[in-house]
């Protein structure tokens, strides 16, 4: 048995349309295992992070286009571990900030936001750390929250100055895409 993608009814593996909603390919998963998972099992045995990175992206880019929320999660989680150990903070950052913002897909790792903050912290950029406060705020606002929490505002009023003074280079994310962290070096 499997899970429909859009109407996340029962499925048989081998369906074609789903007989509860009617959506062409339904099965969840099934597309990443046909097209990535061989792939990925070679990578892990490598140890190859850069590919498993590379292969993860994808995965979770196309399961946002679906949707395949199954695959978005576990790939979501996997980017997590990996991007860590490749110190790729840029992309753990967007990673963090689009699970916190995601409207459809959030909340896949743990304490997103929270993470998000302290790793920008913690590896002392102050580009992202302002990335961080900016994309979080506006959420917080959006669902009736005060937007930077009282004990940031000193901070974030700071980095602003920082940033309209020229004493921050922020970094500029590329489009959105399957593709758009292969020109950054890291993988």
């Amino acid at each position: 048995m499997a899970d429909c993608m859009e109407c996340d009814d029962d499925i048989d593996w081998d369906v074609d349309v789903c007989p509860h909603c009617g959506l062409d390919a339904p099965v969840a998963r099934k597309w990443y295992v046909n097209l990535y998972e061989e792939k990925v099992n070679v990578a892990k045995k490598a140890d190859d992070l850069k590919t498993l990175a590379r292969l993860y992206w994808q995965a979770y880019f196309e399961s946002g286009v679906l949707p395949d929320p199954y695959v978005f999660g576990d790939m979501a989680r996997a980017l997590e571990e990996v991007y860590i150990k490749l110190n790729f903070h840029e992309a753990l950052i967007y990673l963090y900030v689009e699970d916190v913002t995601h409207p459809e897909y959030f909340g896949c790792i743990e304490n997103s936001a929270r993470k998000a903050y302290l790793h920008a912290v913690e590896c002392g950029r102050e580009d992202l750390e302002l990335y961080v406060m900016n994309s979080i705020d506006g959420v917080r606002e959006k669902y009736a929250q005060k937007g930077t929490p009282e004990d940031l505002v000193k901070r974030k009023n700071e980095l602003l100055s920082k940033d309209s003074n020229g004493e921050i280079t922020m970094f500029e994310y590329p489009t959105v895409s399957a593709e758009m962290w292969d020109g950054y070096g890291f993988i």
